[in-house]
């Protein structure tokens, strides 16, 4: 009966050593499943945490680069502002003899283009006498107006008969060709 008991022991402590063995193999080996989850994990949150830290570094530096462009922009725009504006002003001061000139060359012009007998002239009054000296000299019968409008200097032409009007003020003149003079002072200014 000892002996069963002592076999009985014996095997109870070797099932128990066994099951003790195979619980501590699968305790380890539920934690090295559980320590590389885990650094999987780590590793993706760190690679997903770099991505999203990289897209944000980039949406910042894009915003960045277009600031300094607008800004950029923003400051070529004020100067060419200013050339233009300078040269306008400069047109006010222009030479009078270049200036009766222009207006000469101008009323020949809508003369042709027009080729119209029944032609008026609109003009700032400071203007009229040369605008009458230039129109005796042309042997022509035109009438003579005052603008009602502010403007740097230029002639406004219409034809009565048709109301086709051409308009040589300084201001239309400017208006017609800002783009290129825009253009021009940029290639000058930046280039």
């Amino acid at each position: 009966m000892e002996e069963i008991l002592r076999r009985i022991r014996e095997d109870y402590e070797k099932e128990i050593e066994n099951i003790i063995k195979s619980a501590k193999e699968e305790a380890k080996n539920i934690e090295e499943n559980a320590k590389r989850k885990a650094e999987e994990i780590r590793k993706r949150i760190l690679d997903e945490a770099k991505r999203e830290a990289e897209k944000e570094r980039e949406k910042i530096l894009s915003l960045s680069k277009l600031e300094a462009r607008k800004l950029i922009s923003s400051v070529k725009e004020e100067m060419i502002n200013r050339v233009i504006k300078r040269a306008t002003e400069e047109l006010k001061r222009i030479d009078i003899d270049k200036y009766k000139q222009f207006l000469r060359k101008r009323i020949e012009e809508a003369i042709r283009l027009l080729n119209s007998d029944n032609l008026e002239i609109i003009v700032r009054e400071s203007d009229m006498e040369y605008i009458r000296e230039i129109v005796r000299n042309l042997n022509r019968n035109v009438k003579i107006s005052k603008i009602n409008t502010e403007i740097s200097g230029g002639v406004i032409i219409r034809d009565l008969k048709t109301n086709i009007e051409l308009n040589y003020t300084f201001e239309k003149i400017l208006e017609r060709k800002i783009d290129k003079i825009r253009t021009e002072v940029a290639k000058i200014l930046f280039l």
